[in-house]
């Protein structure tokens, strides 16, 4: 089953050549009319999972993926049209995008 064309993704932020930080995107990974992966991206199921059987479990990767500037959620980190990177005020901020609370 085929449920989305669009993904948060938290990736690694690169601005001129540079590593900046994780950050998370907006990106596409399937097509909106055949639903199949779009080019640069690899989509897959992994099976069950012993003890979590109600949900899919899959894997998502890119091969020289580039995310349009548009696309990046920019609450806590900004990057500007000429590829200057504005961090956080608080670096934690950067990861507290990562941490799940599974209750």
């Amino acid at each position: 089953d085929h449920t989305a064309n669009y993904a948060v993704v938290i990736a690694q932020l690169y601005t001129l050549r540079k590593f900046r930080s994780l950050a998370p995107f907006i990106v596409h990974i399937r097509d909106e009319e055949t639903h199949m992966p779009v080019p640069g991206v690899d989509i897959g199921e992994i099976g069950p999972k012993l003890g979590m059987k109600s949900g899919n479990n899959g894997y998502l990767g890119f091969k020289n993926a580039r995310v349009p500037l548009n696309h990046m959620l920019m609450k806590n980190q900004q990057v500007l049209f000429d590829g200057t990177y504005i961090p956080p005020k608080n670096s934690a901020l950067t990861y507290g995008t990562m941490i799940i609370d599974h209750k």
